[in-house]
């Protein structure tokens, strides 16, 4: 690379501010990148939260139907031992065992209703349940399909972000190639501090931290001749092309 004397300090400050330009489309293609899988969990959740719905709905089911059934099988169980004593009544010798038998009749034949009872609960709450399901299940299939529709938009969007960003990595390094060694580590020394190491000095004010720059300092990065930094936050500054045309005018 040249010596510092043959160095054109002008076009080192451009190629700095292209650099810098590049290395911030970069950085938002990379931010993007980085929010894609978050906005596909957060596109998904929904879809989630009505599967766990969904589950939770079904194992209610089951749960319902298999109590159900072993209630079934305690009434045809409870229906059976009924019938069995009804058909013994007449071989009773006693009135108390009559009675008694009676009772039990009685009391078994009421149990018997109250489990009837359950079931039918059981039943229209299993119908319910049912159709539950299978409008969640509506549901969940219609998100479904915008929910793939928007994931396959976002990864097509990640897909040609991928291809910005390969094609901004090939121009970073060709620029990177044309910058003077020296220069290019204090731009990336600072780019560990800084998104933008390359401040412009705006009417005698830093751009990076809107400190004001001292008079002289100001009047030498009018000339080109060397690096000039910010004072309080060290950025590299530069001035506009049409400020420094305008110093030209009036030093002719």
């Amino acid at each position: 690379m040249s010596s510092a004397m043959e160095i054109d300090i002008k076009r080192e400050l451009k190629l700095l501010r292209e650099l810098q330009a590049i290395d911030i489309k970069v950085r938002e293609i990379e931010e993007k990148l980085s929010e894609i899988p978050n906005i596909i969990s957060e596109a998904k959740a929904p879809i989630d939260k009505l599967e766990e719905e969904i589950k939770s709905k079904r194992e209610e089911k089951a749960r319902i139907e298999k109590e159900k059934r072993m209630l079934e099988m305690e009434l045809e169980a409870s229906a059976e031992h009924l019938r069995d004593r009804e058909a013994k009544l007449y071989t009773i010798k006693t009135n108390r065992e009559y009675q008694a038998a009676l009772k039990e009749i009685a009391d078994g034949k009421k149990a018997n209703r109250e489990k009837e009872d359950i079931i039918l609960k059981f039943m229209e709450r299993a119908d319910a349940l049912s159709r539950e399901i299978e409008q969640l299940l509506k549901e969940q299939g219609e998100k479904k399909a915008m929910f793939e529709e928007e994931e396959n938009r976002l990864k097509a969007d990640a897909s040609k972000l991928e291809k910005d960003k390969e094609a901004l990595a090939t121009e970073l390094e060709s620029h990177r190639a044309k910058i003077d060694k020296k220069i290019l580590n204090e731009y990336d020394s600072l780019r560990e501090y800084f998104l933008d190491p390359v401040a412009v000095a705006n009417g005698e004010m830093c751009g990076g931290c809107n400190v004001n720059i001292p008079p002289q300092m100001y009047i030498e990065l009018l000339k080109c001749t060397k690096l000039h930094f910010c004072p309080a936050c060290h950025r590299i500054l530069v001035i506009e092309e049409r400020e420094e045309d305008e110093q030209k005018q009036e030093e002719a």
